[in-house]
């Protein structure tokens, strides 16, 4: 959901996806390299938890070789706000977004 746009409530990861077809979508062939600083963002990551949804503005789907949905990440536009697999969290800075930048590559802003 872009940015600009303003909503009355917070939008939820489950309304988030009900929105139909995001306005950008990227398919990532997940690599050893790109594994490994996924993992080392979760490592470093300082995850609070918080008692509501964020409002969600982008996610993540992780699916496996078979399209199966294995894992799910939402962010809030800071990448601040989460929501990891049904859970709400919250992070102390905005380095999950330079991460999701390094691993999507330049076409994203």
């Amino acid at each position: 959901m872009p940015d600009e746009i303003m909503t009355r409530v917070g939008v939820s990861p489950e309304s988030l996806r009900k929105m139909g077809s995001p306005a950008k979508k990227y398919t990532i062939e997940m690599n050893d390299s790109r594994a490994a600083l996924l993992v080392d963002w979760i490592k470093q990551a300082k995850f609070t938890p918080r008692k509501y949804s964020p409002d969600c503005r982008w996610g993540l789907l992780f699916m496996d070789r078979a399209g199966k949905e294995v894992a799910t990440l939402f962010s809030d536009k800071f990448g601040m706000a989460v929501n990891v697999d049904g859970h709400n969290l919250d992070l102390p800075d905005r380095h999950l977004l330079d991460t999701i930048h390094a691993l999507v590559g330049p076409q994203v802003k």
